[in-house]
């Protein structure tokens, strides 16, 4: 399958795991550049790894907790003095509630917690991705 990543300056936060991981390895593996973010470097080490293991190209980790303020500055000044700009940008981030799905109320699903993580993940890209892709792979019931 050609999607077109060829050459493509990919920035993609969550990509340690899932969803995010499984864009960084096909985008990897068509010629995209990559930069895979999140917020623990052994993991975001152990998804590069497996990365090259697999397509003999090894994706940027960097390590960043989209729940700080300063994250989004982080993210763009990476990609600034990386690439100048940006085509691509994924974001796959979320969390869940570490309990059994019967033992959770309405309210837990809506944790504001969760919700803002989720939406600092989205944000935290977009304000300098203007003009390039933007895939949102969001939730609050995945991986936290």
């Amino acid at each position: 399958m050609d999607l077109n990543y060829k050459g493509r300056r990919s920035l993609i936060v969550g990509g340690s795991y899932g969803i995010g991981k499984a864009s960084a390895a096909l985008m990897t593996a068509e010629g995209a550049e990559v930069i895979i973010a999140s917020r623990n470097i052994d993991n975001l080490t152990q998804a590069a790894a497996d990365i090259e293991a697999e397509y003999g190209v090894t994706p940027a980790p960097l390590a960043c907790d989209i729940t700080l303020p300063e994250a989004s500055e982080l993210l763009s000044e990476e990609v600034k003095t990386r690439w100048g700009a940006l085509d691509v940008l994924v974001t796959a981030v979320g969390g869940s509630k570490r309990s059994a799905f019967a033992d959770l109320s309405d309210d837990d699903s809506l944790d504001q917690e969760l919700v803002t993580a989720t939406r600092k993940g989205s944000i935290s890209g977009h304000h300098y991705a203007w003009g390039s892709r933007v895939e949102d792979a969001l939730s609050t019931s995945g991986r936290y």
